[in-house]
């Protein structure tokens, strides 16, 4: 970044007054609101906790015409909130139908008794992206418990889950008990036991109540087991309650079912819905209804209060054709002062991850063509701005390519981000603010609010003025502290010396400052360290006026590398918008280690949050187009400009006009495979001027034995950089993140789909990358072919030349190495009635060379009348026939009734045994070392009859006990379970592999575990992992939250299978490849979801990485099939590249390419989400392949 700066700008720091207008929104597009409409609610009765009140939208308001997808509600403490909006006919108002006369809006409420509160509606951004987040509770499914009100072929306020083409819920007109309509659930012989269910959105309750539950239900076959079930929900577990009801009989007709359930104090949520477990059954449901008592009647009065504007107007906004410097990109950069006077030299701020991996080095900041001064703290890139009243600036931050210079050469580590062992926070060197004298300058200005700051001023006992010292748990008594010369900044640091084997405490300096509720604050310190043994940060708490910190009320900045801070002075930085409760921040320069630690520097200044709209590209002429090939593990980016030649991962390039005279040719067009492969080619697309109805062909491929399909690659929105997003707010807060860390991505439209079709549009200067997969047979000869890819539309007629080389060697049909994707039942965003079959679904993924994680049905285990085992496996195998010997997948885990345990549960009970003497959750001390014998009798029985069937059918070995998911090993009692469970197994089966995802290394459990699930990027260290398999144990990469489709490239997809073949893995493993909680074709996010990792944790809403748990999508509008996705066609070129690499090491001089190859991948790395750190030459991947399939091809000859 271009810095010039001076010490008057930055002494002359200028402090904001609380805006009125609402500042920061969620997905604002690009665009901020131009009105609101104020909601003033008067609540009489007794104290609302977010609950809703309704208000008729009537004619003339400002609402009508809009989509309530673009509106944001604001309550009165400035917090983002659900709501709802009901159509004139009672029904859900459409995402894409505007609002109009006669809806109703529906908003949540949290007001005391005799309170009077004031929501905001915010309207009028067209920019804004729609949000499908809804107040829940309105169309509950309570006053449509007869199914006969419905909504696009389905009952309103009703939703399926966990369903598939063996387990399927749908409307029916089959003899309903009342009116037309009821509900049919019915499974398969020989399916699986299933926890697929309908149910109503979750029901909001009043703790210390009581609610009854009552259903009518009829049956065939259902064996008892067809019924109804509740969980409730409190403050503190996420199910307090567990309860259900059944039909006693086998066939019936209807008969009235109910449960009475008297509510804890803290009840939140009741979870109710179908139950059927039985296979080969079916089961009818009609007239649900849902009863309370002993609930205090609410009394609140809503209406709507006179609409606001934002007069604003915008200065600085330059059209796309009018470009200055010889710059390939730009982003717009949007300050908007909405308050009556000017504002004078504020200090504004946009993190550097808005640059989208361009260079930040050959950054120029400008406003109406003149370039302003910036500078760096952290990630942030800072800069002034005086900007007039009511008016909105937009300044463009230019930028280009990065160049080898910039490239990112830091060592890195990972921390976990929560309980959850698969939240890894990347930790890397490099974290540091460069123009140290102009950050010198800033640290003692009235910019910062940080006292004493530098440590130069001391009390008389010698410790620095301002600063609180001590511990969490104690004084610190036995740490050295104080200060020190020389400082980082002045001539003074403070420091703090933990002797060894002193007491765990979070020891160290504080100070609080008061703050302005929410205002942005960018805070931080330098650091200095010796012989630390912990990870160092600043840490913030956010203080109520009462000065208590709530649930949500902590931040830490990133950490820097231990490398990093005891080889010099460190900046550590982070940034914060707080909440509209906080009135102080309590700045944290504290460890929990021993070593000694140096602080300097510390710093916490008011910024104004600039807005990065989507980044622009230089248009090219209205009569050409550009088309270019990218290597296939590169994403193509609609804002990505033409490029001027062939380089890097650029295969070739050619300019065209619309009547196909090519031009500038440069590089060749190809593709390159063996026999019997799939290899796809990506070409991007970008016309000055938009054209109509293109098709995509390849021509010169007949009597060649090469096909090819070709699909147009979708984009779909992402609303902020992924991660691990935690919170314990309300569920009737809108749920988004604020501090995004988890990749190396951002928010904007990301490609992942492939749509399997070959028409499509061109829009003016927005590029579109097609995706061709060629395929060949075991049969196609060895030689290069000349073919020809057409694109034909609206006056639009170009051919391509394009040559195809088959390397004389065959892949196998065989598949060996097993690439795991597990397979989650979820259907609730495939159309009613068009859910993908699972042979079909499973057919698809040997087709993309992927194995699902199990065979498709379960034995059905029993306990007989004497108290031993019985298992049926008449529909377990004829699933595995399929599984194993029709479809050829590698592996399998066994049935889930083996699963012992996830995360810090104790271990299931079996046939209503308990696995441990004493009582669920065995939360009092207990020992969980030692199973009860009842329990371990019938699992060993189970597990030994299963595992001889298996040897009998000769699919034992491709077999492993999955145990345990993602294990909460710090704790005591799960590392005593995992033994006591492990030893039981290997008494009756010594050599089956038990497999947990462990991501690091338990030392307790060696020789327990013997199939560890390991993080690839070396949170399970090289050296133990090299021991571990000279012990005879195996290895796969768990992978949970790794493919995340907001990453610059598919490098962890394409590269898991070279991190096997390297470090001795034999597979690896991801928890998902259709897990859906949003439409994915809307919504490149998922929603928070509730859970708890242990019964007796508080519960707490999570969103888990973007993309993750998914790499297909819903086919409804493509006869049901799923759809693929750059990521899975990724994830199959990596299998691919094992076969090349398994090749390679039985051929003569294979092993010299071998080794060669395997530099692409390292332990440590960035990990899967920060794809561009650890992939930092793409073109290698395709470089490296073509030197294999060279060789291979040659001593094939």
């Amino acid at each position: 970044m271009k810095q010039v700066c001076t010490v008057l700008l930055l002494l002359s720091f200028f402090v904001l007054g609380a805006p009125k207008w609402h500042s920061t929104f969620y997905a604002d597009g690009g665009g901020y609101w131009r009105g609101r409409l104020p909601i003033v609610i008067a609540n009489k009765g007794e104290d609302a906790e977010g609950n809703p009140v309704s208000l008729d939208i009537e004619k003339g308001s400002p609402l009508i015409g809009e989509l309530l997808g673009r509106l944001r509600v604001v309550d009165d403490q400035n917090r983002h909130v659900k709501f709802h909006v009901q159509a004139p006919s009672g029904l859900p108002l459409d995402e894409n139908i505007p609002i109009t006369e006669k809806c109703k809006l529906f908003v949540p409420v949290k007001a005391a008794k005799d309170e009077t509160v004031t929501y905001h509606v915010y309207f009028g951004n067209p920019k804004a992206w729609l949000i499908p987040e809804r107040l829940q509770g309105i169309e509950s499914g309570l006053a449509n418990g007869s199914f006969e009100i419905i909504s696009r072929g389905f009952p309103l306020g009703w939703r399926i889950s966990e369903t598939d083409s063996q387990h399927r819920i749908t409307l029916s007109t089959e003899k309903p008990a009342t009116g037309k309509y009821c509900i049919k659930v019915e499974t398969d012989e020989g399916s699986s036991r299933s926890w697929f269910k309908l149910l109503p959105n979750n029901i909001p309750v009043k703790g210390g109540t009581r609610c009854t539950i009552r259903v009518k239900v009829r049956g065939e076959n259902t064996g008892g087991q067809a019924g109804w079930f509740a969980h409730v929900s409190t403050k503190s577990q996420n199910m307090a309650i567990n309860k259900s009801v059944s039909a006693p009989e086998n066939t019936f007709d209807w008969t009235e079912i109910s449960m009475t359930i008297d509510l804890p104090e803290d009840a939140t949520s009741i979870r109710t819905g179908t139950m059927l477990t039985k296979a080969g059954a079916t089961a009818w449901y009609d007239d649900f209804a849902f009863e309370m008592e002993g609930v205090p009647e609410l009394d609140m009065v809503a209406h709507f209060g006179n609409p606001e504007y934002q007069v604003v107007k915008e200065q600085g906004r330059m059209p796309l054709n009018q470009w200055n410097g010889n710059y390939d990109y730009r982003i717009p950069i949007r300050l908007t002062n909405s308050l009556d006077s000017d504002l004078n030299n504020v200090l504004a701020s946009i993190s550097q991850s808005e640059l989208r991996n361009k260079s930040a080095k050959r950054a120029s900041l400008q406003y109406n063509g003149a370039e302003i001064p910036t500078f760096v703290i952290g990630n942030n890139i800072f800069f002034r701005a005086s900007i007039p009243a009511k008016t909105v600036a937009v300044f463009y931050l230019y930028t280009n390519d990065r160049q080898q210079d910039e490239i990112d050469q830091v060592k890195v580590s990972h921390k976990l981000g929560s309980d959850i062992p698969s939240d890894q926070i990347l930790v890397e060197s490099g974290n540091a603010a460069d123009g140290i004298r102009r950050f010198a300058e800033l640290l003692d200005s009235p910019a910062n609010m940080v006292a004493n700051p530098s440590f130069e001023e001391a009390h008389d006992n010698g410790l620095p003025r301002a600063w609180s010292w001590g511990g969490e748990k104690s004084d610190a008594g036995s740490v050295t502290s104080g200060l020190a010369s020389p400082g980082g900044f002045g001539k003074k640091h403070a420091f703090m010396s933990v002797p060894k084997g002193a007491q765990k405490d979070w020891i160290g300096w504080r100070q609080q400052i008061p703050v302005t509720p929410g205002k942005s604050y960018v805070y931080g310190a330098w650091f200095k360290a010796e012989d630390l043994d912990t990870r160092a940060t600043v840490h913030i708490h956010m203080h109520n006026e009462d000065k208590t910190v709530p649930k949500d009320g902590y931040g830490s900045a990133p950490p820097p590398t231990l490398d990093d801070i005891h080889a010099g002075w460190t900046p550590v930085f982070g940034n914060i918008t707080l909440g509209a409760d906080t009135r102080f921040i309590s700045l944290h320069l504290t460890m929990n280690g021993t070593g000694t630690l140096r602080h300097d520097g510390a710093f916490l200044a008011e910024t104004v949050n600039a807005h990065a709209e989507q980044m622009e590209s230089k248009p090219i002429p209205k009569n050409q187009i550009a088309i270019w090939q990218t290597d296939t593990v590169v994403k193509i980016f609609q804002e990505d400009p033409a490029p001027k030649q062939a380089s890097g991962s650029i295969q070739a390039t050619v300019v065209a006009d619309t009547k196909g005279k090519l031009s500038s040719l440069t590089g060749q067009f190809d593709v390159k495979l063996a026999r019997n492969e799939t290899e796809p080619l990506q070409l991007a697309i970008r016309a000055g001027s938009a054209v109509k109805n293109v098709t995509a062909s390849v021509t010169g491929l007949e009597n060649t034995g090469i096909s090819c399909e070709i699909g147009v690659v979708a984009y779909v929105p992402v609303d902020s950089r992924g991660g691990y997003f935690h919170t314990r707010a309300d569920e009737w807060v809108l749920l988004f993140p604020r501090n995004s860390h988890g990749t190396d991505g951002w928010a904007g439209m990301w490609p992942d789909p492939i749509k399997p079709v070959n028409t499509f549009d061109l829009i003016e200067n927005t590029t579109q990358p097609i995706w061709f997969s060629f395929k060949t047979d075991k049969d196609t000869k060895s030689a290069i072919y000349d073919a020809k890819i057409k694109l034909a539309g609206d006056g639009l007629n170009i051919e391509l030349p394009i040559k195809i080389q088959v390397w004389n060697f065959t892949l196998p049909e065989e598949l060996k190495f097993a690439a795991v994707y597990d397979y989650r039942s979820s259907s609730r965003y495939d159309a009613i009635g068009k859910h993908a079959d699972i042979k079909d679904f499973f057919k698809i993924m040997r087709e993309k060379k992927m194995c699902p994680n199990s065979v498709a049905a379960s034995p059905v285990f029993k306990k007989d009348e004497d108290g031993n085992v019985t298992v049926d496996f008449t529909g377990y195998d004829k699933a595995a026939e399929f599984y194993f010997d029709e479809m050829g997948f590698p592996v399998s885990y066994t049935p889930g009734f083996f699963y012992a345990f996830g995360w810090a549960y104790p271990l299931k009970s079996i046939f209503g045994e308990k696995p441990f003497e004493g009582d669920y959750p065995w939360d009092k001390g207990e020992s969980r070392r030692q199973l009860r014998p009842e329990y371990k009798k019938l699992y060993q029985q189970a597990l030994r009859k299963y595992m001889d069937h298996m040897r009998e059918k000769g699919w034992d070995k491709k077999v492993t006990l999955y145990i345990s998911d993602e294990p909460h090993f710090r704790n005591k009692f799960v590392v005593e379970q995992m033994q006591a469970i492990c030893e039981a197994i290997k008494e009756v089966e010594p050599d089956l592999p038990i497999y947990s995802s462990t991501w690091r290394h338990c030392e307790d459990w060696d020789g327990y575990l013997s199939h560890w699930g390991v993080a690839h990027y070396g949170a399970f260290p090289e050296e133990i992992m090299r021991k571990r398999l000279e012990a005879g144990d195996l290895f796969w990469f768990t992978t949970d939250g790794q493919m995340s489709l907001d990453t610059p490239l598919c490098a962890i997809e394409r590269l898991l299978p070279h991190y096997c073949c390297k470090y001795g893995a034999t597979a690896y493993e991801f928890w998902g490849m259709n897990w859906l909680t949003y439409d994915p074709w809307k919504y490149g996010w998922h929603a928070y979801i509730r859970q708890a990792d242990s019964p007796t944790q508080d519960p707490y809403f999570v969103r888990y990485p973007n993309g993750d748990g998914y790499l297909f999508y819903p086919g409804q509008d493509f006869d049901g099939k799923p759809v693929t996705s750059l990521r899975a066609e990724a994830s199959r070129d990596g299998v691919d590249d094992y076969e090349y690499m398994e090749l390679l090491a039985k051929s003569k001089g294979g092993n010299e390419v071998l080794e060669k190859v395997q530099t692409l991948v390292q332990m440590p790395s960035a990990g899967g989400r920060y794809s561009t750190k650890f992939l930092t030459e793409p073109e290698k991947v395709r470089l490296y392949r073509e030197m294999m399939g060279t060789f291979l091809s040659n001593a094939g000859e």
